[in-house]
């Protein structure tokens, strides 16, 4: 079991409006299509940034994902996504860069 972090921002609403969960898949496509895996929740500690518009948030948000099920040296992509009630926005995508998809790319030690 790993426990997962993140932050979330939008450019109108603060993160407590916003919906995120979490999906898994063997390559960016695959976890795009995948249903959600589980949702994210308040976590343990929390810290204050800027916003896209210069006012200042409270972020942190944690789960936990278990991946006893997976071999050793399985490749996964984490896909986090969060909704504002109207739309969901995805990250990544098949779409974002080369360099993105590598960020949220997991690799199962022995």
């Amino acid at each position: 079991v790993a426990t997962v972090f993140i932050a979330v921002t939008d450019d109108q609403l603060p993160m407590t409006s916003l919906d995120c969960s979490w999906a898994l898949g063997v390559d960016t496509e695959d976890a795009a299509a995948a249903a959600d895996g589980g949702e994210f929740g308040p976590a343990p500690f929390t810290f204050e940034a800027a916003t896209f518009t210069g006012s200042t948030e409270t972020y942190g948000l944690t789960t936990e994902i278990d991946f006893s099920g997976y071999a050793p040296g399985t490749e996964l992509t984490l896909q986090i996504r969060a909704g504002d009630g109207d739309a969901t926005s995805a990250v990544p995508l098949s779409t974002s860069p080369e360099y993105i998809q590598l960020l949220y790319r997991i690799q199962i030690g022995s």
